[in-house]
């Protein structure tokens, strides 16, 4: 069905023919990136066959992230790569803004840190820090009372 789009006129090679499949099935890299982590080995597959699907989801991850034959950029994506889940809400859509606008559709390592340490201190010269957490039920105060909660008990009419 997909081959039917396929334009048999060009050359048959294998870069061709794999560019055309990759592009009509529409995969971002953060979709590659997920099923690579999230593949599981199946109780009939050989250990073998589990490397080979682990490792074409790997190549087709770092050829969408063009991560090409560099070394630095590979170890650049692993470290960025590990940085990201660890970010809040508010943060991760910062980036995802960030990495929007980029040709790439990813920053590298150096301008991850970067911009997110640039808007965390932009944060911090607001009056109301949006990186206060919520209190924790059990937490002493300079009173020595504990929180419970509710904090606000239900109004009574």
């Amino acid at each position: 069905m997909l081959m039917s789009k396929w334009d048999s006129t060009q050359a048959a090679s294998y870069e061709s023919i794999e560019k055309f499949l990759l592009q009509e099935l529409h995969l971002s890299p953060s979709e590659y990136l997920d099923k690579f982590n999230a593949l599981v080995r199946d109780k009939d597959e050989t250990f073998g066959q589990f490397s080979t699907q682990l490792m074409s989801l790997f190549e087709y991850y770092v050829k969408s992230r063009k991560v090409g034959h560099s070394y630095d950029k590979l170890v650049d994506l692993m470290v960025y790569d590990k940085l990201k889940p660890s970010l809040s809400p508010s943060l991760a859509r910062h980036v995802l803004s960030l990495e929007a606008a980029h040709k790439d559709l990813w920053l590298g390592r150096l301008a991850l840190t970067e911009s997110l340490d640039a808007y965390m201190a932009n944060l911090a010269d607001k009056p109301y820090d949006a990186r206060v957490k919520p209190i924790k039920p059990g937490t002493k105060f300079e009173t020595g009372k504990k929180i419970s909660y509710p904090i606000f008990q239900p109004l009574m009419w």
